[in-house]
């Protein structure tokens, strides 16, 4: 969302909640804590795509591994957010379990950045910002759960205790306009940052694409006086390398708000299944290298299927 529309949806349902009196649910604070919460997500989200990046280039198990656990996080925060949204759509209190599963998933986040350790190079910076983004998403949603919980108790004390009012058209239709600006809010961030569970999916391609190489060149030294092992781990090498670019094409395809290309996802496909054949047409009886072979037959499998639910949830 542009700088603009957001200033402008902020401003505006300030104003709409000011000139009523009594919001049936969702008060001037809880509304503009979790508008805050989703643009803090998605900057989040943005910055812990960037290191992704980082990830994919450097080959970095650890760091992709950490970035898979803090986008579970963000996605869980951001599906917490949004049944928040829903439920002060329908008029409703931001329940308790919604509010818990907003934080615990913005915790999580923080504690796999947190848990990062001895960055250097391209990804120090870029750490110290997701770090900051993360942060200042939880802050966010903290701010979440204690204005909207203080709506919710009160609406709960309302309704135990008071007669139904009469209808108020006029608080009605401000509360939908607010809670339908909340949920389009949603909706774009979301759509600006890519599908999380894509994002999810190559990440997890991506530590294991490290792993399967580290494998493969163990192979390679291991099938040393082996001519025909060694051309098959050099086959292996060439296709992991090829699904390497085709998951760094999705990153960038994704960070600049494109779709995934079916060229893409296709060459991420067919360089992994392009290693897996190859290390599967080996058969030298050599212990180190049929032992090599297995490992490395582990790590391309595993990676397999992490490249095959990107090819089907980055699109």
């Amino acid at each position: 969302m542009a700088p603009f529309t957001l200033s402008f949806l902020v401003i505006s349902l300030a104003a709409c909640q000011l000139g009523v009196q009594a919001a049936p649910v969702g008060n001037l604070k809880c509304n503009l804590a979790a508008i805050n919460t989703v643009t803090n997500l998605s900057a989040a989200n943005k910055a812990v795509d960037s290191l992704a990046d980082i990830a994919i280039n450097a080959d970095d198990a650890a760091l992709a591994n950490a970035l898979t656990d803090a986008q579970l996080g963000l996605d869980d925060a951001d599906s917490a957010v949004q049944d928040i949204a829903a439920a002060l759509r329908a008029k409703q209190p931001a329940s308790t379990a919604l509010r818990d599963k907003a934080i615990g998933g913005l915790t999580q986040a923080k504690t796999a950045l947190d848990a990062i350790q001895g960055a250097s190079g391209a990804a120090a910076s870029p750490l110290k910002e997701a770090k900051a983004k993360v942060a200042a998403a939880l802050a966010a949603g903290q701010q979440v759960v204690a204005n909207c919980a203080a709506e919710a108790d009160a609406t709960q004390v309302s309704n135990a205790a008071a007669t139904p009012a009469e209808p108020n058209a006029a608080a009605d239709a401000s509360q939908e306009t607010n809670t339908n600006n909340l949920k389009a809010a949603t909706k774009t961030e979301k759509r600006q940052i890519g599908n999380l569970r894509c994002n999810i999916n190559r990440l997890q391609t991506v530590g294991n694409l490290a792993k399967s190489n580290k494998a493969v060149a163990k192979l390679a030294t291991a099938s040393a006086s082996d001519s025909i092992a060694a051309d098959a781990a050099q086959t292996a090498k060439d296709g992991l390398a090829g699904a390497k670019a085709g998951i760094a094409t999705i990153a960038k395809d994704l960070l600049t708000g494109q779709k995934a290309s079916a060229e893409a996802r296709t060459q991420t496909l067919d360089g992994l299944n392009q290693a897996k054949t190859a290390l599967a047409g080996i058969t030298s009886t050599d212990a180190a290298v049929t032992a090599a072979v297995a490992d490395a037959q582990q790590k391309v499998d595993a990676t397999l299927a992490a490249g095959g639910n990107v090819v089907a949830n980055c699109k």
